[in-house]
């Protein structure tokens, strides 16, 4: 999990745009923050798409690290997401979550997270920050200073997948729920149904359009990086 809050107001600090209760934010400018730790060498987030794996079906369990290998095999040309973190181990008490990401395209950024227990956070949007958007070339710091993420338990191993979308995208259609003003998505019995939900080829988690002027409103790029939480 991440422990999300919000720092103390400045006098400069303009008011976060925060999204309508029970439902998760839709994709602004930069805000909040994450955390992840070791003071190593910068990491570099994998953009390299896996070994493929079958879309999921009704019929076939919803698996995270699957889903999150389709967002990379099924990201659109050119659409490369490049990003780093100075820190791949976070102490819990001490760290932060910080890393910055790069686009090939101009669009609205999307992080999920997922924790060693098995949950499934969007980390943003969130309830801080409404909206993210990267320009191209421009890389962006994140999270935003308005809403930090500090290290909590679970302890061990933390995949964060990191979504440049043409068009910004909602999770709300597949449930859960608001903790410590981040989504968390369904998990057990719900999640193992999300598979259902799929829409033709385009990835669960990739979300649906809020808007859709044209033909172009699913096209992404992704990049994926792991942490480890520690004490």
């Amino acid at each position: 999990h991440w422990s999300a809050r919000a720092p103390a107001p400045t006098a400069s600090a303009s008011s976060p745009v925060r999204a309508a209760p029970g439902q998760p934010p839709a994709l602004a400018q930069p805000s909040p923050s994450l955390a992840v730790g070791i003071a190593t060498p910068a990491l570099v987030i994998d953009t390299t798409p896996p070994p493929h794996s079958a879309a999921p079906t009704a019929n076939r369990p919803f698996a995270v690290p699957a889903e999150f290998d389709r967002l990379l095999q099924t990201q659109t040309p050119g659409h490369q997401v490049q990003g780093s973190t100075p820190k791949s181990r976070l102490r819990i008490g001490h760290d932060q979550l910080h890393f910055t990401v790069s686009s090939a395209q101009a669009g609205h950024v999307q992080v999920l997270a997922h924790g060693a227990d098995g949950t499934l956070v969007q980390l943003l949007p969130n309830a801080q920050v409404n909206e993210l958007r990267i320009r191209p070339g421009q890389p962006l710091k994140l999270p935003p200073a308005v809403s930090p993420f500090d290290a909590s338990e679970p302890l061990g191993r933390e995949e964060v997948i990191v979504i440049v979308s043409r068009q910004p995208r909602t999770l709300a259609h597949l449930g859960g729920s608001s903790q410590d003003g981040l989504w968390q998505l369904p998990a057990g019995a719900q999640r193992e149904g999300l598979a259902a939900t799929a829409e033709g080829a385009t990835p669960v988690l990739l979300g649906r359009a809020t808007h859709c002027p044209d033909t172009r409103c699913d096209e992404y790029g992704a990049a994926r990086f792991v942490v480890d939480v520690q004490r």
